[in-house]
């Protein structure tokens, strides 16, 4: 998959590109030229981790295989304190519950931020380049 920028719709970069930069040189917001289908029926009784791989596959898929990428989603959310990752409570009909408060930090900002340190362990382990958080 390839990505444009908001402001720059003549960008074709891959993954591993827009990975290091965040935003665009432009100010613009990295998206994919073509949004992938994901078949929801799939991913019924699936874990958080199978889930998130599903997902996330389609847009890293040129730079990160499937097998890696489950890896590094499996080893992002070990320390979370709850087996389901981000449970979901009903508690009404069409009213339910999402709790983002497992990650290390107790913060819903650990569901991101441990995946994108294992993302970057992966990706740079290959690499020459270094960065800083």
């Amino acid at each position: 998959m390839k990505y444009l920028s908001t402001r720059n719709d003549s960008l074709n970069q891959s993954f591993n590109d827009i990975l290091y930069q965040g935003l665009s040189k432009d100010g613009g917001l990295y998206l994919p030229r073509e949004w992938p289908t994901i078949n929801l029926d799939k991913l019924i009784n699936l874990s958080y981790q199978e889930v998130a791989t599903e997902i996330i596959h389609p847009f890293t898929s040129e730079d990160i295989n499937k097998q890696d990428l489950s890896e590094i989603i499996r080893k992002s959310y070990l320390n979370f304190k709850d087996d389901k990752i981000a449970p979901i409570y009903n508690l009404d009909k069409n009213k339910f519950l999402l709790e983002l408060f497992y990650g290390p930090t107790y913060a819903f900002k650990d569901y991101a931020l441990q995946f994108l340190n294992h993302l970057f362990v992966h990706v740079l382990q290959n690499s020459s380049k270094k960065i800083t958080i």
